[in-house]
């Protein structure tokens, strides 16, 4: 043998290194995230129906009002009454229209009086939900339309011109085959939009 050539060394086997998991403890890792994922998910859930109770209990101490003759109910402050002032179809004549009920809903009358909100129900005519009024009196602001339980209201906002200066009004308005029904406010806008979002026809 060749003194200068040296025996090859034979190769020596790749280590690989092992997993710090064993199997068990791997099936474990992946149960453990699956619970934890799935406990996520269906606590969304529960989380959305407690923000619905606050929404609701907004309105916990409010009255109801129901009229069983057109069919609608909707609430109001518990501070407030509610008048019916009992205007039958041949009186109560605005915008060329029949009065069929005017109520308000304010501060009780015993001391001193004043109205919150008004509902009016006229049977149906030939004019617009909202005429034109005077320019040189009346002005419209805004005119919008909310879709609010199945209603489509149109809301406006007048500004109306007095001797003594300027006053501000908000009125619903929705018609359905026979009769149309308008909520005004002058005094309180805030309860009067409350008071919208709770009107609902039943049946």
């Amino acid at each position: 043998m060749d003194p200068q050539i040296q025996p090859s060394t034979p190769p020596q086997p790749i280590e690989v290194p092992k997993s710090p998991f064993s199997l068990p403890m791997t099936l474990f890792l992946a149960l453990f995230l699956g619970l934890g994922l799935a406990s996520f998910i269906f606590h969304k859930p529960e989380k959305v129906s407690q923000v619905a109770m606050v929404q609701n209990d907004e309105f916990a101490d409010w009255k109801t009002y129901r009229n069983e003759e057109y069919g609608f109910e909707f609430k109001y402050p518990a501070n407030n009454d509610f008048y019916d002032m009992g205007v039958n179809v041949s009186e109560g004549v605005s915008w060329g229209k029949n009065f069929l009920l005017v109520a308000e809903i304010g501060l009780s009358k015993d001391g001193p009086y004043s109205v919150m909100a008004q509902l009016n129900i006229v049977k149906n005519t030939n004019q617009d939900l909202f005429p034109e009024a005077d320019p040189s009196r009346e002005r419209r602001i805004s005119e919008q339309e909310m879709f609010i339980n199945n209603i489509n209201w149109t809301i406006v906002e007048n500004e109306i011109l007095y001797a003594g200066g300027i006053d501000f009004y908000k009125m619903a308005g929705y018609r359905d085959d026979n009769f149309t029904y308008y909520l005004t406010t002058s005094s309180d806008k805030e309860n009067f939009e409350k008071i919208l979002s709770t009107f609902k026809f039943t049946k």
